[in-house]
């Protein structure tokens, strides 16, 4: 595929213009797609930056095509169908409307988010403000007036999509347009006026959506395959693979490669197919943008060759994780079919979610931290990254089944991988002591998840919550205990090499490990307190913002109360909640050192580091944020 995409991307350079961008062309007829009278648009080069966001090598021609769109934009950030200095702006003239304007932003962000700053950001929600079809979206088409004809005051489910595509890269995903992608998806509703199939809407979901309707999706998508093991066109088995991928199918779809790789004309593109509707009646799309966006499928499945981001060097690790993800499929396709059928698709989810590999390989990230020689076996390590991998999968189906998101279909899996994490860890260090810690450790985290249903929770009904007496979380170690498992593979690696769990450098490390994690879990609950709010769940930070703000236990209008909350947070609450997370994480890092038992620079020192700058990183987004209001509010 390599070769395949380089070609591509030499066919893109060749084509693209001086000024950055790409023609676009319509055909009167479907298929053939015959190419007509090249002009230009906005949407186009927008489709095209998207495309080749995550493309490795592609990073001269986004630039020239980030520059073009730059220049596009109107005052409020705007964008119009027509280029700017089309003969058809003026001979066919359209309103700005949000599919253009959100396809180039999300082009823009993918290529460098810094291109759309809190200034931009605040123009935006303006944007979306006077296109609200209700409140929180979805939102119309078209930038138009309340006088407006009936036709440009549409709700499209594509559009929207785009909207919610780039809020989910850019900020955070609104509830009511989650809520309307999740009913399109369970009532199959993928048609638009604007795109002539269901595959480009289809495409957009699978990027913007998140949420428990994802497998139905995929499901979806697998089911429209064809007997030759593709969807029927390249552009079109592109999009699905490209869609299945953001769903966190990676299952391999060999038969669809093939096709796609034979398809490769020999100047290195792909023919043009339709892409979207012209009002006029005509057909859209070029052999730049099918290339674009067939390269992108090309590039995650070159992505996905990797059980998972590779950490640079570390042969080790990259054979360590390929054998964990084998050994758990096997132990998945050994289940009887209704077990079998909920745990590979959840496997495949979970191994997708773990971005820098911490579940799989945190006792190879700290063995490779120790001092000294005597790290465990390969064998030990692959029994602890089990357990690890089969804990995370249980305790995150038990979390969203608690907080009222999760599929309890899931349950019996979670039950049959809880038990599958006890064993590997009874294999990898069998010693009395550490089997102790294991069993402690397990009775926290269900303690702790009792005591939050206990005390954490809210009703919410119609727009209203019941606020009941607020918890109180003491010195946060609650916090940290809800995810105390991830602490039992580094005490393994210890014990494994004849370091008790009771001893001063394991008491050490394991209090490092709750500072680490308390920092984390703050850290979620900053990024996550409105909707943990809208869900009935009093989190630290909703907690620490209610009293705050000396709200009473009682009933009370969520329209009315996130706003104040809102505030509260941009004042002070979020500040000092940053504050917190990086106090824990110095004393994480004083623990870690004083234990003596890591080496400076170690993989373990840096997931702390990345979580510091992580922390640093959304302290200035806060700040940016009075910049942002400026902007909205001028």
């Amino acid at each position: 595929m390599e070769p395949a995409i380089a070609q591509g991307l030499g066919y893109l350079r060749r084509r693209q213009a001086a000024d950055g961008h790409f023609d676009t062309f319509y055909s009167p007829s479907k298929k053939p797609f015959r190419a007509q009278a090249p002009y230009q648009t906005t949407f186009l080069p927008s489709l095209i930056l998207q495309a080749l966001g995550r493309v490795e090598g592609a990073s001269a021609v986004r630039g020239g095509l980030a520059k073009w769109l730059l220049a596009q934009h109107g005052p409020a950030w705007s964008f119009n169908y027509w280029a700017a200095g089309a003969p058809e702006r003026a001979a066919t003239t359209y309103p700005d409307d949000l599919d253009d304007t959100f396809c180039a932003l999300g082009g823009l962000y993918l290529h460098d988010p810094k291109l759309i700053d809190a200034a931009a950001l605040g123009k935006i929600v303006r944007l979306l403000l006077a296109t609200e079809s209700k409140v929180g979206g979805p939102y119309r088409t078209w930038l138009v007036g309340p006088e407006a004809a009936k036709h440009w005051r549409d709700v499209d489910v594509a559009v929207n999509a785009n909207v919610a595509y780039f809020l989910r890269l850019a900020a955070s995903p609104l509830p009511n347009l989650t809520h309307y992608m999740e009913q399109a998806v369970q009532r199959q509703r993928y048609a638009s006026p604007y795109y002539p199939s269901a595959y480009p809407i289809m495409y957009y979901l699978a990027r913007a959506y998140r949420g428990p309707a994802q497998p139905k999706l995929a499901a979806q998508i697998l089911a429209l395959k064809t007997p030759a093991g593709h969807w029927g066109s390249p552009l079109q088995t592109a999009l699905m693979l490209s869609a299945l991928h953001e769903l966190g199918d990676t299952e391999p779809q060999p038969q669809a490669m093939s096709y796609i790789l034979r398809a490769q004309q020999a100047d290195g593109s792909w023919p043009a197919e339709p892409f979207w509707l012209e009002v006029r009646g005509t057909y859209s799309g070029s052999p730049e943008l099918s290339t674009a966006l067939i390269l992108e499928a090309l590039s995650a499945e070159v992505r996905a060759g990797v059980p998972a981001p590779a950490s640079g060097a570390d042969a080790h690790g990259d054979a360590l994780c390929a054998s964990i993800i084998t050994q758990a499929n096997q132990a998945a396709a050994a289940l009887p079919l209704a077990l079998r059928s909920l745990a590979v698709p959840t496997f495949r989810r979970m191994v997708a979610g773990d971005h820098n590999r911490e579940i799989m390989l945190l006792a190879h990230f700290f063995a490779q931290s120790l001092r000294g020689p005597s790290a465990p076996s390969a064998g030990v390590l692959q029994h602890l990254g089990l357990a690890n991998l089969y804990g995370w999968t249980a305790y995150t189906i038990y979390d969203d089944i608690l907080d009222d998101g999760g599929d309890v279909r899931l349950l019996s899996l979670a039950n049959t991988t809880l038990r599958w994490s006890l064993h590997e860890f009874q294999l990898a260090v069998p010693d009395a002591a550490f089997q102790g810690v294991v069993a402690r450790t397990f009775t926290a985290i269900d303690a702790a998840n009792a005591w939050e249903m206990l005390h954490c929770r809210f009703g919410v009904s119609g727009g209203d919550v019941s606020v009941g007496s607020l918890p109180h979380y003491g010195n946060l170690g609650k916090l940290a205990e809800r995810s105390l498992g991830h602490a039992l593979a580094p005490l393994g690696v210890l014990a494994a090499r004849g370091t008790p769990p009771e001893s001063p450098p394991a008491q050490l490390l394991l209090r490092a490990l709750k500072h680490y994690l308390i920092a984390r879990q703050l850290g979620d609950d900053m990024r996550d307190w409105e909707p943990d709010l809208r869900a009935g769940q009093c989190s630290f930070v909703v907690a620490m913002l209610l009293r705050q703000l000396g709200v009473q236990p009682g009933v009370h209008s969520l329209r009315t109360l996130i706003p104040a909350m809102q505030a509260e947070a941009r004042r002070r609450t979020l500040h000092d909640v940053g504050q917190q997370v990086l106090q824990h994480i110095a004393l994480a890092q004083a623990n870690l050192q004083k234990s003596k038992l890591v080496v400076d620079g170690s993989p373990v020192g840096r997931l702390l580091d990345d979580l510091h700058s992580a922390t640093n990183l959304t302290l200035r987004e806060h700040a940016e944020a009075k910049v942002f209001l400026r902007a909205y509010n001028s």
